[in-house]
């Protein structure tokens, strides 16, 4: 029910600001975010990141709006993880390009049977520098994490913690279309 919620509010998102409904490429990437204590399904420790906890894979449309959620133990690699977005993205099916940060080189972890082209925007030596189409992903995570109930996992199961992330979304874009009039 919050998922088909979020596709009908992005679609008419996309609509009010001269898009096409569906996107035709979206933006990936994984954020490690810590979990209380008592939580102890799907949890591990992120090497990279230096947290125990879980792992949120998050697609967004390139204008931010966030496109689906998958939740999974922070020690998978970001490939694995982004898994469980698989199915939520490959359900739009003008989706045709994603882009995603050097963690997803190699082989694509989903390409909906070679539909999907997977884009790695690599960062580039020197000081830091916004990257082109990244940036918009990195943007839609910092929003989530205005919300106090998303700063740690508080659920038991990745079950309850996908929809709390969903309903921050839909909050996020339904503030987008009240601005939009």
């Amino acid at each position: 029910m919050w998922e088909s919620l979020l596709y009908k509010l992005v679609g008419k998102v996309r609509e009010l600001k001269g898009r096409a409904k569906e996107p035709t490429a979206a933006v990936i990437d994984t954020q490690s975010i810590k979990t209380v204590a008592g939580v102890s399904e799907a949890t591990g420790y992120d090497g990279g990141k230096k947290v125990k906890g879980r792992k949120r894979s998050i697609a967004t449309d390139t204008q931010g709006n966030i496109l689906a959620v998958g939740v999974s133990a922070a020690n998978l690699h970001d490939t694995k993880a982004a898994k469980a977005l698989q199915q939520d993205v490959e359900d739009y099916d003008k989706l045709t390009t994603i882009f995603a940060d050097g963690a997803f080189k190699g082989d694509a972890p989903f390409d909906k049977g070679g539909k999907i082209k997977w884009k790695i925007v690599s960062k580039k030596g020197g000081p830091f520098k916004v990257l082109p189409k990244r940036w918009v992903v990195e943007r839609s995570i910092a929003w989530l994490n205005n919300f106090r109930r998303l700063t740690k996992d508080y659920e038991k199961n990745t079950e309850c913690s996908k929809p709390m992330i969903i309903m921050a979304a839909i909050t996020i874009t339904l503030n987008k279309l009240i601005t939009c009039f």
